[in-house]
């Protein structure tokens, strides 16, 4: 099995860790309320001291320089492989405790996964009058555990590369990883704790066909999932499980301000064109609309808004879109998943190399890598692409 730091068109990290109680991540252990403002509410903290604080802290007997009781991953997994939080990150599922959806993780799992990789398919509706084969159903099952292919490495020591970060070559090589590199584990109000700027990240983007140049400090919002015990049903249960891994909508994340004023354009520019009984909103929830600026804070030089589009970038020269903000449509989540998949790569598709510049000879060591990907065989392609004239299944 082969593990890899960062993989992939922006593969997005650690999507599925949340907390206890509420399908909020902020809650629980990793947000602590010791009072109401203006002083009309005390809270003990003498009853939550022990049950938040001291579940990860030690005061005089610390064993990191932030007075944890263990270093991550171990600190984390304490509660996050199945014992304590409802999410199960190591096996790639939800348990069901706390009141939260039993089943499969959307984001993998670091040792084993529930993705059916192997028994992904679509359906065709009849020929269009452009003459298009209309894709009416796509469906990535969840079957039984099965162990990881590749996967995020989060144990702080082993070291891979960030994958087209940089300002040239590859990408950053000999970039350690831990959960604490892209979650703030004492909760900031994004989805799924996740941080604006993740640890690591160069800050540094390239324009296409211009002089690379270094950004400010990238930060990318995504604001948390506003569910309780009554609507984890109905709103948030595809942000913790899924029966389909190609659905990566996570119904009822909130927009966030530029979204909702990207919403506002396209509608004025469709209502000017009389094309409002057509009108789609190109963003469907907060979360697709945040996550592939999200993952490529670090892959800098992933993100596309095009497809074909020349770069200038020796490497990574021509890229396919990335930045669409709709489910099944282009962005780094549609293909890939957060944690690990156990996807595998067979024939023609383990034949596929690790990037490098040309004239360089690839990483030999990446061949047959799974690269995060949903489904076997680099099938991702097929599951929007349709070669050939297919056999239509009317639904």
């Amino acid at each position: 099995m082969k593990r890899f730091l960062f993989l992939g068109v922006g593969s997005a990290l650690l999507f599925t860790m949340g907390g206890m109680g509420s399908a909020q991540a902020d809650n629980g252990p990793h947000s602590i309320t010791t009072g109401i403002a203006n002083g009309t509410a005390v809270t003990m903290v003498s009853q939550v001291g022990a049950d938040q604080c001291a579940n990860c802290h030690r005061a005089h007997t610390a064993q990191t320089s932030t007075l944890t009781l263990q270093a991550q991953p171990a600190l984390c997994l304490n509660c996050h492989d199945g014992n304590g939080s409802s999410l199960d990150v190591v096996d790639g599922k939800s348990n069901g405790l706390t009141g939260q959806v039993a089943g499969a993780l959307r984001g993998g799992g670091f040792t084993n996964a529930e993705i059916g990789s192997g028994a992904a398919s679509k359906v065709l509706s009849p020929i269009s009058s452009t003459g298009r084969y209309p894709v009416s159903s796509q469906l990535v099952p969840v079957v039984a555990s099965t162990s990881v292919t590749s996967s995020h490495q989060i144990d702080g020591s082993m070291t891979g590369t960030m994958w087209g970060n940089g300002t040239s070559g590859v990408g950053q090589t000999g970039v350690t990883l831990e959960c604490g590199a892209c979650h703030d584990p004492h909760g900031n109000g994004n989805y799924r704790m996740l941080k604006p700027s993740p640890d690591g990240q160069q800050y540094v983007i390239s324009t296409p066909g211009a002089t690379v140049v270094k950004s400010t400090a990238t930060t990318v919002n995504i604001p948390d999932q506003p569910c309780t015990s009554a609507t984890v049903n109905k709103v948030c249960q595809k942000a913790y499980t899924t029966v389909n891994y190609w659905d990566v909508q996570a119904v009822g994340v909130p927009l966030t301000a530029a979204e909702v004023a990207v919403n506002a354009t396209a509608y004025a520019a469709a209502v000017a064109k009389g094309t409002t009984a057509s009108y789609t909103a190109p963003v469907t929830d907060g979360f697709l609309g945040g996550v592939s600026a999200w993952c490529t804070t670090c892959h800098t030089r992933y993100l596309s808004a095009g497809a074909s589009v020349v770069t200038g970038d020796a490497t990574y020269t021509y890229k396919h879109r990335s930045d669409e903000q709709a489910s099944n449509k282009p962005n780094c989540i549609q293909c890939h998943v957060a944690h690990g998949t156990d996807a595998v790569m067979t024939g023609a598709a383990a034949a596929v190399s690790a990037p490098s510049a040309p004239g360089v000879t690839p990483v030999a060591s990446y061949y047959a890598n799974s690269d995060l990907l949903r489904v076997n065989d680099r099938g991702t392609c097929l599951m929007c692409h349709t070669m050939g004239a297919p056999t239509v299944t009317t639904p």
